[in-house]
């Protein structure tokens, strides 16, 4: 009988848990779980990747600098649509990024409506949780296809956070010049995307087929997936990304924009 009641009470805490302390709590959780190394990005240590990654890296500003492993990205303004043909609705946003273990962790709070979201890809899984007013569950999505989906975000973001360039969970291949190919391995999944940069060297869009698109009612279907970085900018001697949009390409509608995003910073931690 007391086993029985302890369970109720974790599962009615868990119930009441708010996005953002779900998101605090795993934030927490993901930065107790860092490894204690001490890498950096020298020229030996880069000379792997193809060249277009290690322009990147130069270009940027990494080289010779201490590898990351994790890092809060700072969201000045952002912005979302609930579906095609939807108002932009303002949200903020507060997001966690970690190379080992490879983690995503991302709280939404919207300010024209009583709704906020936390959505997690950590241990090889993805999961979505949306509340009304903090309390009434709007959105719970999980299972394969949003765990690879989930992925498929994380990877988009891997300039972000260069550290995860350099993991054995991916592997590049050089299309052409400006063109690089990777290949993300982590838990069941396996998802391939393009990435391009431009005559300076810098990251500006990732392209994949490999992302769901939720086509409601519990269907999933796989459409064409990108994310485009307009703008640069200069902080603390590194060129990180400021205006940053992602799309679907749908099969009927075309193009769907579907959020938009500035960053004010990124704070990298050891």
């Amino acid at each position: 009988m007391r086993i029985l009641l302890h369970t109720c009470l974790l599962l009615l805490a868990a119930a009441c848990t708010s996005p953002e302390q779900l998101y605090q709590q795993e934030r927490a959780e993901e930065i107790a779980s860092a490894p204690a190394q001490v890498d950096s990005f020298t020229a030996t240590r880069i000379a792997t990747l193809p060249p277009t990654l290690q322009r990147y890296l130069e270009a940027s500003g990494y080289l010779n600098r201490p590898i990351a492993w994790q890092a809060d990205i700072r969201w000045e303004k952002s912005y979302l649509k609930l579906g095609f043909g939807k108002e932009w609705g303002e949200m903020t946003t507060q997001q966690f990024n970690s190379v080992q273990p490879l983690a995503r962790l991302a709280y939404m709070d919207f300010l024209s409506m009583p709704m906020s979201g936390r959505d997690r890809y950590s241990g090889g899984e993805g999961e979505m949780k949306g509340k009304l007013f903090n309390r009434f569950t709007l959105v719970d999505g999980a299972g394969r296809a949003h765990s690879q989906s989930a992925l498929i975000t994380v990877f988009a973001e891997f300039m972000l956070l260069p550290g995860y360039l350099l993991q054995d969970y991916v592997s590049w291949e050089e299309l052409r010049p400006g063109v690089v190919r990777g290949k993300l391995r982590h838990g069941d999944f396996l998802v391939v995307g393009d990435f391009y940069f431009d005559e300076n060297g810098l990251f500006k869009r990732f392209e994949t087929d490999d992302r769901y698109y939720d086509m409601g009612k519990g269907r999933y279907k796989k459409m064409p997936f990108k994310v485009f970085v307009d703008g640069y900018q200069e902080s603390e001697g590194l060129q990180i990304p400021k205006s940053v949009r992602a799309l679907w390409v749908l099969e009927e509608e075309g193009a769907f924009e579907y959020f938009r995003g500035r960053i004010a910073g990124i704070d990298f931690l050891p």
